[in-house]
């Protein structure tokens, strides 16, 4: 990442890249809001619908960033680090779970579903986003903030 597209803060000792992981962090909160406003308006109104096809589209651009962003900076460290390696692979196999997840609630919505058949899909996925999110921000991004300060040195 160029530092054209970051915001560098000088923390405790070192540089660190703020602008992407900002980012990441503002889609996680939207999306959060996006779904409990679903959960709020139930699943069968037009501003659900709206609500829905927004959460969608901010999901896969999280996604698009993060491997296109992200990504490479780990898997780069991963080469040369076995417990990265680990985590990054304990990640991918959560991300194939949680994408089973998200596709198949968004068939059923696609396919007009009610309320009362979204409603349990709709809930697997909000926890499971909900999880993905939280261990996300709790040890993926720190990761790489520390490595991108690394690099920045």
């Amino acid at each position: 990442m160029g530092l054209s597209n970051s915001i560098l803060f000088y923390s405790h000792g070192g540089f660190i890249m703020a602008g992407l992981i900002q980012e990441l962090k503002e889609h996680h909160t939207h999306l959060l809001s996006i779904l409990q406003l679903a959960k709020i308006n139930g699943f069968a109104t037009l501003e659900t619908r709206e609500l829905l096809r927004s959460a969608r589209t901010t999901l896969l651009d999280h996604l698009r960033k993060e491997d296109l962003e992200l990504y490479p900076v780990l898997h780069t460290a991963a080469t040369k680090n076995p417990a990265i390696k680990e985590t990054l692979d304990t990640f991918a196999r959560d991300m194939a779970e949680t994408s089973k997840v998200a596709i198949g609630f968004f068939k059923k919505w696609d396919q007009g579903g009610t309320d009362h058949n979204l409603s349990k899909e709709f809930g697997l996925l909000q926890a499971k986003l909900l999880s993905r999110i939280r261990r996300e921000e709790e040890l993926l991004y720190p990761l790489y903030e520390q490595l991108s300060a690394k690099n920045a040195a």
